[in-house]
């Protein structure tokens, strides 16, 4: 499983946070929320790398995958001899702000 979330990256930072009741929930840093009737969100706030090009919901995707790849043992080249299956859940898509 490739987790990233707000409350951690990868299954043991995700499960300990789970577990001890953590919330991500704090001021957005990401952008300027001036003209916005909220200013706080759940926000990934781990460095997640990113590709020239690829935006900030697909960079994260990426990294899930590869964090699903480390978890299963595989590398990405492994992909290559099997059939894989790739569940993705997401509430915006690309947000360019």
């Amino acid at each position: 499983m490739g987790i990233v979330s707000p409350i951690g990256c990868g299954e043991d930072a995700f499960w300990a946070s789970l577990l001890a009741g953590r919330h991500a929930a704090a001021p957005v840093t990401g952008f300027d929320t001036t003209d916005l009737p909220r200013s706080i969100a759940c926000q990934v706030r781990d460095p997640i790398p990113a590709a020239e090009g690829m935006g900030r919901a697909s960079a994260l995707a990426v990294e899930a995958a590869r964090s699903a790849l480390r978890s299963a043992g595989l590398e990405a080249g492994d992909l290559r001899l099997c059939h894989a299956l790739i569940v993705m859940g997401t509430t915006m898509g690309e947000t360019e702000f």
